[in-house]
């Protein structure tokens, strides 16, 4: 795989080795790495791949709507972790780190508490947190990347 990486996304390696050599920084140097994925980056570049299909339930998770729908669910639809009470409400994922999250009469969102900030967003945009994120980066919020 490092020669994979090697390869199609020398920029990433060169962070991995700089981390390496500098392991007390990773907090600091992790966040500098290329957001790239695996299947992305590399995978989806090969030709002498093969694969064999495996049913084995996966999930990508690639957001908050794909965790709510791994995640067991109330009568209403209502799924999360947490603290959490939804009163004539459905279809929500409520995701409290720290403290409680309460809703009333709401459908369809994503709320997540974390020690340090609050994420509102209807589930069906739930993908588009990167916008918030690059945003935040923007504005030198890096403290909520």
């Amino acid at each position: 795989m490092l020669a994979h990486l090697r390869r199609f996304e020398p920029d990433i390696v060169a962070g991995l080795e700089e981390i390496e050599r500098q392991p007390e920084r990773l907090a600091e140097l992790y966040p500098l790495l290329p957001s790239v994925s695996i299947d992305y980056g590399v995978m989806e570049r090969l030709d002498d791949l093969a694969t064999l299909p495996l049913d084995c339930g996966w999930s990508d998770l690639g957001s908050w709507a794909a965790l709510a729908e791994v995640l067991p669910a109330d009568g209403s639809g209502n799924s999360g972790r947490g603290k959490t009470l939804a009163i004539e409400s459905s279809g929500n994922l409520l995701w409290a780190q720290e403290g409680t999250i309460a809703v009333i009469g709401v459908d369809d969102l994503v709320v997540v508490r974390t020690d340090d900030a609050v994420l509102v967003v209807p589930r069906q945009r739930s993908q588009e947190v990167r916008k918030l994120i690059d945003q935040l980066s923007e504005l030198g919020r890096d403290d909520l990347r």
